[in-house]
């Protein structure tokens, strides 16, 4: 696998991909009830889960200050259906959005292709910054890193653009200068995320899943069928062999990680196409992958954790990347093609990447259609959303549960009504 996929975390490099519905504290509950709070702090949370876990396996000096709060099966003792539940519990909370937070929209240029490659909207007090990195050996040669950090640095969101690789069952891995391809092995949503956070992170605990809903894989479903069978139309008109058979998957995977004393929530979707066809007597198989747009929410401790949660929601609802960004990349990938391997040097791509501006070129209908594609697939991440048109016809979403959302200019005020800042138009959900 390639070295870089994703953008930094508080204070390492850390992969980003997210979308989870939440982790909130909430207080015990009559005396007696499976409240989940069996470390005794009033309030539960990732600790808990975590305690648990490490006296089920009997860890040493392992206490459990109150051992009924977990039991959420109700049979008098405890084991690993009540810690699954516990989990369940625990993913299926929400957080309260932050009162009185405001936003500005902000886009982000890209120094290479000078094109707006990142828009969305940043809480007030905290900053965001964009990585662009050309010269990937990919048939996507440009990668988008962006990176928002909270106003005390205790919670860090990331956004990452697509990659996209083959796998080949007669050609190895890696980087392939002759044809640009970086060729990794095929993996799922839920596997790739595992095999990252395994190499990245010691002593990583999981949490748990969120169960995918069955909106959420149409949506994942929906963008496969249409970049399979592109890929695969494709394959058979250049192909000298005949294709035998083909096949497609999407997956999702949602996962949450207790990161030391921090707490990281990981997700990914993944879609993949397949096709066999028959080369001199052999059978041979590829398999091209694309890890979608992904997403990290990365706090220092439980606290931050959910203190930063409703902004991190509304960060991720209403950023993209743009047509521009991947019109950009629809050129500096058809360029590199028609350079020679001797010329595919980061230097010699930037340079490509660079002219352009200068080209006249500008996003095709079909470059809006990728952006439409891909973020289609990631449009019921964010669960109970209102719609609020916004003055300069975009749209905002936010959780349901939020009272009000003002606008003055390219500020945005979500909160109570009480709070709305003089000035601001009141907004009504659409």
């Amino acid at each position: 696998m390639r070295r870089r996929y994703f953008g930094p975390a508080l204070t390492a490099a850390v992969m980003c991909f997210s979308l989870l519905s939440g982790l909130t504290a909430i207080r015990t509950t009559a005396a007696g009830t499976a409240t989940g709070d069996v470390d005794g702090d009033g309030a539960f949370g990732v600790t808990d889960v975590v305690l648990l876990q490490r006296w089920l396996l009997a860890v040493p000096e392992t206490r459990l200050a109150d051992w009924q709060a977990a039991d959420f099966n109700a049979d008098g003792r405890l084991d690993g259906f009540d810690l699954c539940l516990m989990k369940r519990h625990l993913l299926g909370q929400t957080v309260p959005v932050t009162e009185g937070r405001l936003y500005r929209q902000v886009g982000l240029v890209d120094p290479y292709a000078n094109v707006v490659a990142y828009q969305g909207l940043l809480p007030e007090g905290w900053t965001v910054q964009m990585e662009s990195t050309w010269g990937l050996i990919d048939p996507y040669p440009g990668q988008e890193l962006v990176q928002f950090v909270s106003p005390d640095g205790d919670a860090v969101v990331s956004i990452a653009s697509p990659l996209v690789f083959e796998d080949s069952s007669y050609i190895g891995y890696g980087a392939d200068l002759s044809n640009f391809i970086t060729r990794a092995p095929y993996m799922t949503a839920s596997a790739y995320i595992d095999q990252y956070v395994q190499t990245s992170y010691t002593n990583a605990a999981l949490i748990g899943d969120v169960a995918i809903t069955a909106e959420q894989q149409a949506n994942i479903d929906a963008f496969t069928e249409v970049y399979a069978t592109e890929g695969i139309n494709t394959a058979i008109a250049y192909s000298r062999y005949p294709i035998t058979s083909y096949g497609k998957e999407g997956t999702i995977a949602r996962r949450q990680y207790q990161l030391g004393d921090g707490c990281g929530e990981f997700s990914c979707a993944i879609a993949a196409y397949q096709y066999s066809f028959t080369q001199i007597m052999l059978d041979r198989t590829d398999t091209w992958w694309m890890l979608l747009p992904s997403f990290t929410y990365i706090a220092a401790d439980k606290e931050a954790f959910d203190r930063y949660y409703a902004d991190y929601e509304v960060i991720v609802s209403n950023g993209y990347l743009t047509a521009e960004f991947y019109s950009a990349m629809n050129y500096a990938a058809a360029k590199i093609y028609e350079t020679v391997t001797e010329q595919r040097t980061e230097q010699r791509i930037q340079e490509l990447i660079g002219s352009y501006s200068t080209s006249g070129t500008t996003a095709s209908s079909s470059d809006m259609e990728t952006q439409d594609r891909v973020f289609q697939a990631w449009d019921d991440y964010i669960k109970d959303e209102d719609t609020y048109s916004l003055g300069d016809g975009s749209t905002l979403r936010v959780p349901s549960f939020v009272d009000t959302v003002a606008q003055s200019g390219d500020s945005v005020y979500i909160g109570t009504p009480g709070g709305v800042p003089l000035g601001y138009d009141i907004l009504t959900a659409n």
